[in-house]
């Protein structure tokens, strides 16, 4: 027994993550990408194929040896491209192409498609719906004195401003036919190409550019154009703007629909994710869909297929408080009823990673989903399910396990999970999920019990997002407010319940979770600095300590000064003297024990934000707390 329990956290540090579904253009084949949690010198990954009507088929398609991602069939159905850095590992990945009927032994040949083409590596890529293309974006490489420059270590950044378009994203075409690889030299050079899409009949590419790279330039106004691919150097056609970046691509249907997701008001940074669907002739001024948004979110859209009659489908996920569901929506008749083909029954969808597609057989429809799935409830780990249903939704075959993942989840310890209902002190009607140990009886009575806070602001890790608009826009300006309120009613009401000991509590949490944590990420230290004693330990991952700092220091200033309440910049020094609405403002007689923990290379939440927090405890918090309190930084290590 004691050598299972030692071997836990080895096996906690080799999990793998599943992720990049992918369906096959007759729905026969799966295709997916399996990358462990935690990398050592170099990221690796495979990819695994495996047949959708066959339990338990999946089997892996290339050894692990390499960063082998982003895999998707060709529209043949026959071969699959992909991004690896094979050609030189640890580097910028390029194209690689695998032929499926190849027999040469287990480890099928990849043919390197862009190795002759820069070093910068392949960004994103998109097959186009004729198999003749495929689009990618990639850097520009360094000139020789630059590149020379760096190697002698003279290599200071100019950050902004004209003359910093290095690094940009430019648009490229490679040939199937030809082999050969053009830039589309129409396209703006001194924009970064973020996403594009490819039109149905594979003459034009639709394309977003923003001002620059990076989440600094998250939040600026995204120019939308098209491009026709017969001719790169031509005057590109502007299609329209949106007030920033929408989420993932762009999908465009045969009689010139637009689909794509944004928040419910385009303007705002926080709020929920909502489909918009707009007419390409009159991006500006015609008429615009809105779908979902109101009271569930719209999370992620994929390309579904074009109907025989009712033209071109998109398959949306669809977050509903704790629950999520994919329907098809069909785009010439977006006011109509969605086709739900998907539910969770006591599971859930891990991280966008699922595809759906329509399959048309002598004039029949129905569709073929697969997904990553993954249970408290039961007790099941992360693993490829998939499903077949028919044209009004009706499930054809019963689900499918195809994929045998991380089975040492299956026989760890089962803690029992249930989801709960409360109201939270203002009236909302709240969610949440609570976790018993091995073994728990209600009989035993309160229990030592910790309040984990996910991270965000709005996301679903645990319930959050899921709820709308007007749930989602109060995280604007309200952070450390509405949210930490919510999450100390769950505290309350699992005492109410007679399940938690109020004498026995501790909070955790990462990111934004940890920031409300030490007021109780964020929300620990909002939850331990708002009230100062009520938990006994707490641990801040990540976590937000000052707003104002993080606008001046993190990659989003934007997103930060719209949580965080204002910029430092449009305060006067007196107002900035007297606001009270960090963590760190707060941290004077905290009594409860504080683990920050914190990676050095964090971009989103820069480490000054764990120091300045950990200074504060040392130095106004309470004898019990200033001894507790405890900084662990990792090298290395981003945000995640």
């Amino acid at each position: 027994m004691r050598q299972e329990i030692v071997s836990w956290p080895a096996q906690i540090a080799s999990s793998q993550k599943i992720r990049d579904v992918q369906i096959s253009p007759d729905g026969s084949m799966i295709l997916y990408q399996v990358q462990p949690f935690y990398r050592a010198d170099r990221t690796l990954s495979n990819l695994w194929l495996a047949e959708s009507a066959v339990s338990q088929s999946a089997r892996p398609l290339t050894r692990g040896t390499f960063n082998d991602r982003s895999g998707v069939f060709h529209p043949d159905g026959r071969r699959i491209v992909f991004l690896s850095d094979r050609h030189n590992a640890g580097k910028g990945a390029i194209l690689f192409l695998l032929a499926l009927d190849d027999e040469d032994g287990d480890d099928l040949k990849p043919i390197p498609l862009s190795a002759n083409f820069g070093r910068k590596g392949v960004q994103a890529f998109e097959i186009s719906p004729n198999g003749e293309f495929i689009a990618f974006t990639s850097a520009d490489e360094a000139s020789h004195d630059k590149g020379t420059r760096g190697e002698e270590g003279n290599d200071a950044r100019v950050v902004g401003g004209t003359g910093t378009q290095e690094g940009f994203s430019r648009l490229r075409l490679y040939s199937f036919s030809t082999g050969e690889i053009v830039t589309l030299e129409g396209v703006r050079k001194d924009r970064h190409v973020e996403a594009f899409c490819w039109s149905p009949n594979s003459s034009r590419l639709l394309y977003r550019l923003r001002q620059g790279r990076g989440p600094e330039f998250g939040e600026t106004e995204v120019n939308f154009e098209s491009i026709l691919v017969k001719d790169s150097t031509q005057v590109p056609r502007c299609l329209g703007t949106y007030p920033r970046s929408p989420s993932g691509r762009n999908i465009c249907t045969p009689s010139g629909l637009i689909a794509s997701l944004q928040s419910y008001e385009p303007f705002n940074i926080l709020d929920a994710r909502t489909l918009f669907v707009h007419q390409e002739a009159a991006f500006v001024s015609g008429e615009v869909h809105r779908l979902y948004g109101v009271k569930e979110d719209a999370i992620r859209i994929v390309n579904a297929g074009i109907h025989p009659s009712a033209g071109g489908a998109i398959a949306v996920e669809v977050c509903s408080k704790t629950n999520t569901h994919i329907d098809i929506v069909f785009l010439e008749n977006p006011t109509g009823a969605p086709i739900t083909v998907f539910r969770t029954q006591g599971e859930a969808i891990w991280f966008g990673a699922w595809d759906a597609k329509m399959m048309v057989d002598e004039g029949q429809v129905s569709y073929v989903v697969a997904a990553v799935l993954s249970s408290g409830i039961r007790h099941e780990p992360p693993n490829v399910w998939t499903c077949r249903v028919s044209a009004d939704g009706q499930e054809k075959s019963p689900r499918l396990q195809l994929s045998s993942h991380l089975q040492w989840l299956s026989k760890a310890p089962a803690f029992t999970t249930h989801i709960i209902r409360w109201q939270s002190s203002d009236g909302t009607l709240l969610d949440g999920i609570i976790r018993y140990p091995p073994g728990y009886h209600k009989s035993e009575g309160p229990r030592p019990t910790i309040l984990f806070l996910h991270g965000g602001p709005y996301r679903r890790d645990i319930p959050g997002q899921g709820r709308g608009h007007e749930f989602a826009h109060a995280a604007s300006r309200g952070v450390g407010v509405y949210d930490w309120a919510d999450c100390e009613s769950m505290v309350d009401e699992v005492i109410r319940r007679g399940l938690a000991d109020p004498e026995r509590l501790g909070v955790a949490g990462w990111s934004h979770g940890s920031s409300l944590l030490v007021a109780g990420g964020s929300l620990t230290a909002w939850g331990v600095t708002k009230t100062k004693n009520r938990f006994k330990a707490a641990i801040v991952g990540a976590g937000v300590s000052n707003w104002e700092g993080m606008v001046m220091d993190s990659g989003s200033p934007e997103l930060e000064t719209e949580i965080g309440q204002s910029a430092p910049w449009d305060c006067d020094g007196q107002e900035r003297s007297i606001r009270k609405t960090s963590p760190i403002h707060c941290v004077a007689g905290v009594t409860t024990a504080v683990l920050i923990l914190h990676g050095e290379k964090d971009e989103r939440v820069p480490v000054g934000q764990a120091i300045g927090l950990w200074r504060g405890l040392k130095r106004r918090a309470s004898e019990r707390a200033k001894e507790a309190a405890q900084l662990v930084l990792y090298p290395r290590e981003p945000h995640g």
